[in-house]
């Protein structure tokens, strides 16, 4: 239990009191008069509040836990879909799920915050854990966006259905750090979560189709991978294309500073027409395998499983303690010489 002294007077005290029952905050006192002190006993176990629309999702939100110690649980009781992103607030700490297995969060359409990066359905600059809900880019748009946030997929979380087009980087997840932040953006990927069945889809006037990591692109931050599986995301290119510059089917990771550890899960069955099938690193970016199975992942250009790039002050960084990793594709049929280093 936390204690929390206020002064106030009467006239005010009866609001108080309702705004603290209405956000769960339990409230003893005593002898309660004008112009006096009181304690209010904070209980330390979350909060719970159950939605079924975009309004009721989106106040409930608003109104979460800044407390580490006391997240807001949000519970989907119905399939939503939101037509504006849903931002979860810096300092703000929200457990969201839904009420049975495959309630679904998903958009109605495509907005972006800017034409490089557009940000996802739900643009995380707190700190946010999903069980048991799956949520959907709808085959519009980018369907998680991580900026200086924390991000833990638990039992049940699935991220899918995104799409992102020439230009533009993670079409599940975009995770980035401001290194000039305190805070170190972070993804967690733990058991029987997803992140599935994204896809990379450039425009046909583009004249060149340049991304990074069609399931999960990690830009200075951190990604472990404790379970769960990242599978099935595509790359989209028409194979009439000359330039087949998307890179990292699954995983693509950047700069000095970012790091993916996998303890366990799977990542299976991604397709790029560029390098990397799973995984693509560049600028000092490094890759850690303990265990898990990384496992028929197919690229058009080199590194089936990893393609590993460095720049001129970094050099690359693969580990790997444990695992399986086979039946790994690339395809390198008029595709640039490796002058990297790939697996």
């Amino acid at each position: 239990m936390k204690n929390r002294k206020i002064k106030t007077a009467g006239i005010v005290l009866a609001a108080i009191l309702a705004a603290s029952s209405a956000s769960g905050t339990s409230v003893w006192a005593s002898e309660m008069t004008d112009d006096q002190d009181y304690e209010f006993l904070t209980a330390s176990s979350a909060s719970e509040v159950v939605v079924t629309t975009e309004q009721e999702l989106i106040d409930a939100v608003d109104a979460s836990s800044e407390d580490p110690e006391s997240r807001t649980k949000i519970i989907l009781t119905r399939d939503i879909a939101v037509s504006q992103k849903l931002v979860i607030p810096e300092n703000r700490y929200i457990e969201l799920c839904g009420d049975q297995s495959g309630r679904r969060l998903s958009t109605k359409r495509k907005y972006s915050d800017s034409t490089l990066n557009p940000a996802g359905v739900i643009l995380v600059l707190g700190d946010l854990s999903v069980h048991d809900l799956e949520i959907s880019g709808s085959n519009l748009m980018r369907t998680v966006a991580v900026y200086d946030g924390v991000l833990t997929l638990d039992d049940g979380a699935v991220i899918s259905g995104g799409k992102i087009t020439e230009h533009m980087n993670g079409s599940g997840i975009y995770i980035s750090d401001n290194t000039q932040t305190k805070k170190k953006a972070a993804l967690t990927i733990n058991e029987s979560a997803s992140v599935c069945n994204n896809t990379f889809q450039p425009t046909q006037q583009a004249a060149s189709v340049s991304m990074e990591g069609i399931g999960v692109y990690a830009d200075q931050a951190v990604v472990v991978m404790n379970g769960g599986t990242i599978s099935g995301n595509q790359d989209n290119t028409s194979p009439q294309r000359r330039e087949r510059t998307a890179t990292g089917g699954a995983v693509a990771i950047n700069g000095s500073l970012a790091s993916f550890v996998m303890n366990g899960g799977s990542i299976e069955d991604n397709t790029v027409k560029g390098n990397g099938g799973a995984f693509y690193t560049s600028n000092g970016a490094s890759v850690v395998i303990n265990d898990g199975t990384i496992r028929n992942n197919m690229c058009y250009g080199v590194g089936g499983a990893f393609y590993l790039t460095s720049s001129l002050t970094d050099n690359y960084n693969l580990q790997i303690n444990g695992g399986i990793i086979s039946e790994n594709i690339a395809d390198a049929t008029n595709s640039a010489p490796d002058t990297d280093h790939s697996l």
